[in-house]
């Protein structure tokens, strides 16, 4: 247990980035109809865009109560970023009962455009519905990796367990 706490703290600092994922819930076009969203009311999407830091659960968390978001469904456009980050945007996304989806904000409404790879996925994973739509929307996943590659094949497969868990 203590060689994966050392891999976590890894994981966790891999990616602290500039271009940190940010969140927002602007309004839509009222002729901006989803149908895989309507069919759950009066859902708020929150757009997260950048990349995912070991703080952006967090982050997400504090938006959503300063929001007062009861419902949503969060669009990712996100390159990845820390792995341990994703997971935790996952579990956030879990516990408040949110879907997830891939999408953008632009002309005052959601487009089916954008990326969520890497870590990102493991995110997109802690939906309770998840939506994917083909076009210009792009899920990927690889392998995990140190950015030191430091890590042997026995952390590696500590960390291979614990995604397999989480999945």
């Amino acid at each position: 247990m203590k060689t994966l706490r050392l891999v976590l703290l890894v994981f966790g600092f891999a990616s602290i980035a500039a271009n940190a994922m940010t969140f927002t819930a602007p309004k839509h076009n009222p002729a901006d109809v989803i149908t895989w969203i309507d069919q759950h009311g009066d859902t708020t999407r929150i757009y997260a865009d950048g990349e995912i830091t070991t703080s952006s659960a967090s982050e997400l968390e504090q938006f959503v109560r300063a929001n007062h978001i009861e419902s949503g469904m969060v669009l990712f456009n996100s390159p990845g970023g820390s792995l341990m980050g994703g997971v935790a945007v996952g579990n956030t996304i879990r516990k408040l009962g949110f879907d997830t989806g891939i999408a953008t904000y632009a002309g005052g409404g959601m487009v089916a455009s954008g990326i969520c790879a890497s870590a990102c996925a493991y995110a997109f994973a802690g939906g309770l519905g998840r939506y994917y739509s083909s076009g210009n929307t792009r899920l990927g996943i690889h392998q995990f990796y140190s950015q030191g590659n430091d890590i042997g094949n026995g952390t590696s497969q500590e960390v291979s367990g614990m995604l397999v868990a989480y999945l």
